[in-house]
């Protein structure tokens, strides 16, 4: 499978999940389990600074090996962990990049 970025379909149902969890109110199709098209949209214009476009680059082969589900579940079990244990909040979670430095 390519790797690609995420589509609306996959950010919509990866919201419904995080507001559940938190405890969010929100109007998500509990049925489908996943955030309403508004609600995306809405999403995408509310964060229009902080979210870039950029062309596709190529995806090295071992890249591509290492995005697998259990290194993911095993990034996420660590990360989880570390947010339960500290008690970290959006205030002290950054997202960092080569890209931005």
């Amino acid at each position: 499978e390519p790797m690609h970025g995420l589509t609306i379909t996959v950010v919509r149902r990866l919201a419904y999940p995080i507001a559940e969890k938190n405890r969010l109110k929100h109007n998500f199709n509990r049925t489908m389990k996943m955030a309403v098209k508004a609600w995306y949209y809405a999403f995408m214009k509310r964060h229009e600074d902080k979210r870039s476009l950029r062309p596709p680059e190529a995806t090295s082969l071992n890249r591509a090996k290492g995005f697998n589900r259990e290194s993911i579940q095993k990034f996420f079990d660590i990360y989880e962990q570390m947010v339960d244990t500290d008690k970290l909040n959006d205030n002290k979670i950054f997202n960092v990049d080569e890209s931005r430095f």
